[in-house]
C-alpha cells in the first residue's frame, strides 16, 4: 500500500514538473522569441528585415521599415510600397510608390494584388493608412520608434533610417535623434542631418571627423579608415543623385558652422550622447575641445 500511495506522488510530481516545464518554456518563447504577432507562424527576420509565414512559400515583405497589426492584417511599410497582409487568409496586397517600384520576385502576392494608390482598397483599409500616415497609429510596442514625424518623413527603428513615404527613399541613416524647434534632428557617424518641419527642407552635412573610427580607445588600421570613408561617401553621392533627379528636396551642406547656433547646440547634445552611449568608444578623443569647436575647425 505504502508503494502504491509512493508512486502515485512520484506520478503527480512528475506532472506537476511536466506542467512548470512547459509553462517555463512557453514563457520563455513569449519573452525571448522573434515571434511578435498574434498568428505563430508569422515572424520578423530583424536581421534580414523581412517579415515571413513559416507554412507558405515566398515571403510577405522585404526591407520593412514599419509593421501594424490591426484586427489580424498586418499593415507593413517597406522601401517599394505599403503593404497588408491578412494573418486568416494569407491574402497579400501592395502599395507601390511609383509605377518605376519594383516587387522583390520572392514576395509572394496572393490574389495578384497589386496597386498603384491606396483609393484602390477597401475604405476600412484606406482609413487604417490614413490613421497610420497621420500619426494617430503607433506602431505595436515590439517595434519602438517606427513612426510619421510628419507626412512624408518617417522613422524607421527597425532599420534606423528617415524615409521618405512617396517614393521610399532613405533620408539617411540616424544613431540618435530629436524633435524640437520644429525640426527633426538627426545624427550618425559621419553625417548630420535636419528636416525643416515647416518648409519638407532637409539639411545633410557630411564630415569624417563624425567616423567611429575617430572615437575608438583602439588605433585603427588605414584599411578600415578608407572603408568607412568609402561608404561615407558612397551615401553622399546617393544624395546627390536624388537631388539631382528631384527625387528629395535635399540641401547638401559644406559647413558646420552654416547650422544656426541652435541647431549647432542640438547637434551637439546628439553627437555626444551616440558617442557616450557605446562603451568601446572615448568621447574624450575630442580633448576637451567642445563638439561645436572641433565641428567648426
Amino acid at each position: 500500500m505504502g508503494k502504491k500511495w509512493i508512486m502515485k506522488y512520484i506520478k503527480i510530481l512528475l506532472i506537476i514538473i511536466s506542467l512548470c516545464t512547459v509553462s517555463f518554456i512557453l514563457i520563455f518563447n513569449y519573452l525571448f522569441s522573434d515571434n511578435r504577432f498574434n498568428t505563430s507562424e508569422i515572424y520578423y527576420d530583424t536581421e534580414e528585415k523581412v517579415l515571413s509565414n513559416s507554412k507558405s512559400d515566398g515571403v510577405i515583405a522585404r526591407d520593412v521599415y514599419g509593421m501594424y497589426e490591426i484586427e489580424n492584417k498586418i499593415y507593413y511599410i517597406t522601401s517599394y510600397g505599403y503593404g497588408i497582409y491578412d494573418e486568416h487568409t494569407g491574402e497579400n496586397s501592395i502599395v507601390k510608390y511609383t509605377n518605376e517600384s519594383t516587387i522583390p520576385a520572392d514576395v509572394k502576392l496572393n490574389f495578384n494584388r497589386g496597386y498603384l494608390s491606396i483609393k484602390q482598397l477597401d475604405v476600412s483599409e484606406q482609413d487604417t493608412w490614413s490613421k497610420i500616415l497621420n500619426n494617430e497609429i503607433k506602431s505595436q510596442h515590439n517595434f519602438p520608434d517606427c513612426y510619421v514625424v510628419k507626412y512624408p518623413f518617417y522613422l524607421s527603428g527597425l532599420q534606423h533610417k528617415i524615409i521618405e513615404l512617396n517614393t521610399g527613399k532613405s533620408i539617411g541613416r540616424y544613431s540618435e535623434f530629436s524633435i524640437q524647434n520644429n525640426a527633426f534632428y538627426f545624427v550618425d557617424f559621419g553625417t548630420i542631418g535636419k528636416i525643416d518641419l515647416d518648409t519638407n527642407q532637409v539639411y545633410k552635412f557630411y564630415t569624417s571627423k563624425l567616423l567611429i573610427s575617430k572615437f575608438s580607445k583602439e588605433p585603427g588600421s588605414d584599411g578600415f579608415k578608407n572603408y568607412l570613408l568609402e561608404i561615407l561617401e558612397k551615401e553622399r553621392l546617393k544624395d546627390k543623385e536624388l537631388l539631382d533627379n528631384h527625387t528629395l528636396s535635399i540641401l547638401l551642406v559644406n559647413n558646420f558652422s552654416e547650422f544656426n547656433g541652435t541647431d549647432q547646440s542640438v547637434f551637439s547634445t546628439l553627437i555626444d550622447k551616440m558617442v557616450r552611449e557605446r562603451k568601446a568608444l572615448d568621447i574624450g578623443k575630442l580633448n576637451n575641445v567642445p563638439i561645436v569647436d572641433y565641428l567648426n575647425e
